[in-house]
């Protein structure tokens, strides 16, 4: 595992008090958000849904799935932010 995903279960941890089994969950759906778009290319979550809008297989998932990505998406988002600054 990269340092950077293991910074970013340990943000979860502590930063948002999510339990280990709720980090595992975020990033096996941060795995998934990355068949639909490259969350590396994007810096705020309007990007992330118009990204995930645009993708036909994300459509056809289930609206709690779905719900469930972007969240984990945007929880990325909100780490990287930090990072930058």
């Amino acid at each position: 595992m990269r340092q950077n995903d293991e910074d970013f279960r340990q943000w979860l941890s502590t930063e948002r008090s999510l339990t280990a089994r709720s980090v595992n969950d975020v990033c096996s759906r941060l795995k998934r958000l990355g068949q639909f778009a490259d969350i590396t290319k994007m810096r705020t979550p309007q990007q992330l849904e118009a990204a995930l809008i645009q993708a036909p297989a994300f459509q056809g998932l289930t609206m709690s799935v779905r719900s469930q990505v972007k969240h984990a998406g945007k929880l990325r988002l909100e780490y990287l932010a930090g990072r930058r600054s």
